[in-house]
């Protein structure tokens, strides 16, 4: 549960003025969409001409946490840029958090938002803005 955050230094350096969130999905997202499961990054020459069915089984999200570990946590994939792409919409009951980088776009958005979707829940920091490596997992 870490963002790619190669991709997301470059865009946040692409669009500096633009607030960013997280939202973290339920994990029965996983068996109740269709998704595609990417060991690297979905546009990378190295999968990106495979055919789709390819990363729809169960190996596929197996093949995420394959490879040399380097003292990762289990929950963590071993390449950064690792994707699980949902297939079609993901309604807002399959969200139930969102991470804001400042406190005054967590409430905004808490207020604006609650009546409609109570059971989701707001919190912000930095703890999703820097790189993987940077943390201290233990």
């Amino acid at each position: 549960m870490f963002p790619n955050n190669k991709m997301l230094w470059h865009k946040r350096k692409q669009y500096p003025d633009k607030e960013w969130v997280f939202l973290f999905l339920e994990p029965r997202v996983l068996w109740e969409k269709p998704c595609l499961f990417y060991p690297t990054n979905a546009a990378s020459n190295t999968v990106r001409f495979c055919d789709e069915s390819l990363f729809t089984t169960p190996e596929a999200l197996e093949n995420l946490f394959s490879g040399e570990r380097f003292g990762l946590k289990d929950y963590l994939p071993t390449d950064v840029q690792a994707e699980i792409m949902v297939q079609g919409v993901i309604e807002p009951s399959y969200i139930f958090a969102c991470f804001f980088h400042s406190e005054q776009q967590s409430d905004l958005v808490q207020k604006l938002t609650l009546k409609f979707y109570p059971n989701i829940t707001f919190h912000y920091g930095n703890g999703f803005m820097g790189f993987r490596e940077n943390i201290n997992w233990s």
